[in-house]
């Protein structure tokens, strides 16, 4: 390679790649390192073109290398991972694209766990998870706790304990109440629960660990949230260093084993296994596993502790009581009291006001017939008004609105996007909202509780396959405004016309917070700061639309030969 750069030779390989095939581009690479002098910054392209011809071997004997030297570099732990998992498919279920059941799941991880691969045991706990999670439409949502993979995470969170030479835990009377999350995020219901705990005891220390797996949240956004929702608060935040999945783990146990907590809520993420591993060594102790309000599949989810926590009905009735031995408890979510809004104040002599609140990811699939970007021309056309969009939406999702709402002929200034605000049941009423929609087909559960407590009248969308899938509809006061297809939409945008229609609605919103959601209510669901639980208000009907879901698949594109 003398006289040639290392640029030349990586632009050569893939064009060789792309010409002659990865078994050419591998040849002329391994001759390109043997003439370098064996030049170390060829070594991950090596590795990935024996993956590519799958020879599967070489590309993790050269990745362990590489990992042994960079123990701190995810990118190598992650195609290492995929090595190893292409080897187990090719050799055990002729290059399946993926695991075609748990038990070759479980037997993978299991092998791992024996050669003590931590780190690859939880990497694959996670792909799998995250393809439920992320693969999965909203339409198609219903709880998931698989007894499978949650024992496979504390057998890698048992295996890892006994390498740091941790035993399991009871809890310390004196110790801080400690919280495992993934992440804590600008936006969304799951983290403001958390911090809502925290507030809950004000004169204990509290201690947040998080793992961040695949996950980074600058300090800089979430600095100033902690500011704000925890001042005069005990408490401490610490982050793990990154890196591959094993070292985030080892960090997280050493944590625990130093804090000795007096009580330890599990706040992962659904596809994050790390929080589920430490159960292991908590387990003894007052653990409490805290449900997503989605509804959907979760690691952890069948874990037997002290107590499971709902803040949804539905997952209450239909997950952990269905699940022996989980102690399932039902805490309502609530919000401070931003008092109600004068029911007489609506449609102050202009058309009807709308808003809702969401990130893009509550409306992001593609399999559901009513697409937040098509349905806000059809709402406004119907309201003759304005709509206002309250949270992030990205470029792209704002320019599709925009060009909608153009081929419709209504009015760019119509709609109006405002990405942040401190208080959504503080803006609604500060913004002259008049009506309150849900998002799609991902409902909000923590911002349906907020768009009651200042009585604002709701429109709530009934997501026409799964309870789980806008499971705020569960939630909602039972004369609330409701819709599911095109027809029911207009007709509640016509009734939401009526003055005396929205003094109506917004007295039975507050009510119904009032009775089930507001602080004082909450406060019965703990004793001696410890969380007790309610009685959850019972399920309504759901009926399946089943005729649109035959639609969804009709109208699919067809795949690319």
């Amino acid at each position: 390679m003398t006289g040639v750069t290392l640029e030349a030779v990586l632009a050569e390989i893939k064009q060789t790649l792309q010409r002659e095939g990865a078994a050419a581009a591998l040849a002329y690479a391994q001759q390109a390192y043997a003439q370098s002098g064996q030049d170390a910054r060829l070594l991950m392209p090596l590795a990935q073109l024996h993956l590519a011809a799958q020879q599967y071997d070489p590309a993790i004997q050269i990745l362990d290398a590489l990992s042994a030297a960079n123990p701190g570099n995810p990118g190598i732990a992650q195609l290492r991972s995929t090595s190893r998992r292409s080897r187990f498919l090719a050799q055990q279920h002729g290059n399946a694209p993926f695991y075609p059941t748990v038990l070759a799941l479980r037997q993978d991880v299991e092998a791992a766990l024996a050669e003590g691969d931590i780190d690859y045991a939880l990497t694959v706990l996670h792909e799998a998870a995250y393809r439920l999670v992320k693969e999965t439409s909203r339409g198609d949502y219903e709880p998931g706790n698989d007894a499978r993979l949650d024992a496979l995470c504390l057998q890698a969170g048992a295996a890892l304990a006994a390498r740091l030479g941790l035993t399991p835990m009871g809890s310390d009377p004196d110790g801080p109440i400690v919280y495992v999350a993934t992440a804590i995020h600008e936006f969304g219901g799951h983290s403001r629960v958390l911090l809502d705990y925290i507030r809950r005891q004000p004169k204990r220390r509290h201690v947040i660990l998080l793992t961040e797996m695949n996950i980074r949240v600058p300090p800089a956004v979430l600095q100033p949230i902690l500011d704000a929702q925890l001042a005069g608060i005990d408490y401490t935040i610490l982050r793990s260093p990154g890196g591959r999945n094993d070292a985030i783990a080892r960090w997280l146990f050493e944590q625990l084993a130093a804090l000795k907590p007096a009580a330890s809520f599990i706040f992962n993420h659904p596809y994050d296994p790390i929080g589920p591993a430490a159960i292991a060594l908590l387990k003894p102790g007052v653990v409490y596993f805290n449900h997503h309000a989605d509804g959907g599949f979760s690691l952890g989810a069948s874990i037997a502790v002290t107590g499971h926590i709902d803040e949804t009905p539905a997952c209450h009735h239909v997950l952990c009581r269905a699940t022996p031995g989980l102690n399932p408890l039902y805490i309502p979510l609530t919000i401070p009291d931003p008092g109600a809004r004068d029911p007489q104040g609506f449609l102050k002599d202009r058309p009807l006001r709308t808003a809702v609140c969401a990130s893009a990811n509550k409306f992001t699939d593609q399999d559901y017939a009513y697409r937040y970007a098509e349905m806000v021309p059809f709402i406004l056309a119907r309201s003759d008004g304005e709509h206002l969009h309250i949270g992030p939406l990205p470029p792209d999702f704002l320019s599709l609105i925009a060009a909608n709402l153009q081929r419709a002929g209504i009015a760019a200034a119509r709609f109006r996007h405002i990405a942040n605000v401190p208080s959504l049941s503080r803006a609604l009423g500060e913004l002259d909202v008049d009506l309150y929609l849900t998002s799609f087909p991902g409902g909000g559960s923590k911002a349906g509780v907020e768009a009651m407590a200042s009585g604002t009248p709701v429109l709530c969308h009934r997501n026409y396959l799964s309870r789980f899938g806008s499971g705020v509809a569960d939630m909602m006061y039972p004369d609330a405004l409701f819709w599911h297809d095109h027809d029911s939409l207009a007709a509640a945008l016509r009734a939401a016309q009526s003055r005396p229609e929205l003094a109506r609605q917004s007295a039975l919103a507050r009510a119904h917070f009032d009775t089930h959601h507001a602080p004082a209510v909450v406060e019965q669901a703990w004793r001696d700061g410890k969380p007790r639980g309610l009685e959850p208000p019972p399920l309504p009907p759901h009926r399946p639309d089943r005729v649109q879901r035959a639609f969804d698949k009709f109208s699919r594109p067809a795949p690319k030969a």
